[in-house]
C-alpha cells in the first residue's frame, strides 16, 4: 500500500495505491479502533488505486487495511 504523501489535511483526499501479487476483488477499509469505512474495488493487471476522502472522524489517526480475494477460476489449489 503507497500513499501519495505522508501526512493529510481533514477535507483532502488520500491517493492510495495498491500494488498486488495477483488481480482480484479487493475489500479496502479505512480503521481508527473501529471500522468507519469500507468498499470493494477491482484489481486489474496487479495493480489498483483509489482516493479515499478524509474527515474529522478520522482524526487523530487512520488505518488503511486490504484484503485482497483470488478469484477461484485463478486458485492451483483445489478445495
Amino acid at each position: 500500500i503507497e500513499l501519495d504523501k505522508k501526512e493529510y489535511f481533514t477535507g483532502e483526499k488520500a491517493k492510495v495505491l495498491f500494488k498486488t501479487p495477483f488481480s482480484g476483488r479487493m475489500l479496502v477499509t479505512l480503521e481508527t479502533d473501529h471500522v468507519v469505512s469500507y468498499q470493494y474495488i477491482n484489481v486489474e493487471n496487479r495493480s489498483a488505486s483509489v482516493d479515499l476522502p478524509l474527515a474529522a472522524e478520522h482524526l487523530p489517526n487512520v488505518y488503511v487495511s486490504a484484503t485482497l480475494i483470488k478469484p477461484h477460476s485463478v486458485s492451483d489449489n483445489p478445495l
